[in-house]
């Protein structure tokens, strides 16, 4: 729903903050280049989650989460262990049309 927004908005504006703050402005280029380069903390991620990119090496804002319970008496999701925070260590989808899979 509305949290959405936020998830796909955090990430753009702060590529276009750095980018224009790059030499030469706001440009196609330089928001390239801050998008595949971001490394911050994510207000909306739980704490520990890493939130960045690396070039071409490392393609995936995200790779982290938690397992966790929902506790109907405390209205609230309980951690089952610590976070699973697997930064750097997906494999880069190469897409395959003939498959039309990710090798």
């Amino acid at each position: 729903g509305f949290g959405l927004g936020f998830t796909y908005g955090f990430p753009m504006v702060q590529a276009l903050i750095i980018a224009g703050a790059l030499d030469g402005g706001l440009t196609r280029s330089n928001y390239m280049l801050a998008l595949r380069t971001l490394d911050m903390t994510n207000p909306g991620l739980i704490a520990g989650m890493k939130f960045n990119l690396s070039g071409a090496k490392d393609a995936y804002l995200v790779e982290g989460s938690e397992i966790a319970q929902y506790d109907a008496t405390k209205q609230s999701w309980i951690p089952q262990g610590p976070i699973i925070e697997l930064s750097g260590k997906s494999k880069n989808c190469a897409y395959d049309a003939n498959s039309q899979l990710c090798k």
